[in-house]
């Protein structure tokens, strides 16, 4: 069983990046040393991340709280304006949509269900269109 982690970008150890889960900030080639309860050390395979971009919650839009969170968390909109029928849809990190619910109202919650710990990007959608795009961050 891992007793600690350390993320390594292009050879060199992140100061700081010793948890289970790292949020990329900038390209490169990313390793994760993990340690064992007997000091024995395994390294991942290497992740080649070649482009970043920053997906940022519509702040003025939709608030998330909390986030990251363990069993729940709950999505409301800032605007009254905001007050009918959505599609709200969570993906993996590889893009692949892992839930998908429809939502009424200006305040719904989102549950963690059978979701591994990671970062997942939701969008939510009215009539087809896009409203909001975000990050949540489920911990164990």
């Amino acid at each position: 069983m891992a007793t600690s982690y350390q993320w390594i970008l292009d050879g060199n150890p992140i100061n700081g990046a010793t948890n289970q889960i790292y949020v990329t900030s900038q390209p490169g080639t990313y390793v994760v040393a993990i340690t064992d309860s007997n000091g024995c050390v395994a390294y991942s395979d290497p992740i080649l991340v070649s482009s970043i971009f920053n997906i940022q919650a519509q702040e003025n839009i939709i608030i998330l709280s909390p986030n990251p969170f363990k069993e729940n968390t709950v999505i409301q909109f800032t605007s009254a304006d905001y007050k009918y029928d959505y599609v709200f849809k969570l993906y993996d990190v590889l893009g692949k949509e892992v839930q998908e619910f429809d939502v009424t109202g200006s305040k719904f919650k989102v549950d963690r269900g059978n979701l591994s710990e990671g970062l997942y990007i939701y969008k939510i959608f009215s009539l087809d269109k896009q409203l909001g795009i975000g990050k949540l961050i489920i911990q164990d």
